[in-house]
């Protein structure tokens, strides 16, 4: 028999359904966090032993999007990350993404050719 129900009729919600969506980049999210949170702990990496605070991973990402800028990358340019995971890798995405620079995850356990897929599909 065909169902019946309608769009309110969902399986699961989870939170308000009417606020609004945010409007914040990703970059600017991660300013407003190390300002309200601060010293608090934002991420661990327990394989590295290391544990960055709101306000730490906001500086290290804002100085890695300098660099980038400084190499020449702008908006819209992509950026490929090969890396396990690691503080490195998050501290990258996050400063790729203050610039307006998509970042392509190309995964450590790639095959050679997963890996040339990856890249090619990128459009760069």
């Amino acid at each position: 028999m065909p169902s019946t129900s309608s769009s309110t009729d969902m399986s699961l919600v989870y939170g308000p359904t009417d606020s609004p969506l945010w409007s914040i980049t990703l970059g600017a999210l991660v300013e407003v966090q190390a300002r309200v949170y601060g010293d608090r702990t934002a991420v661990v990496f327990p394989e590295q032993k290391i544990r960055r605070s709101y306000r730490d991973l906001f500086l290290r990402s804002t100085m890695i999007s300098r660099a980038l800028v400084e190499s020449g990358l702008g908006p819209g340019e992509c950026i490929g990350i090969y890396a396990g995971n690691c503080c490195e890798y998050l501290e990258v995405f996050l400063g790729a993404a203050s610039i307006g620079c998509p970042v392509v995850v190309l995964n450590s356990n790639y095959t050679p050719a997963e890996l040339q897929n990856a890249v090619i599909f990128s459009g760069k």
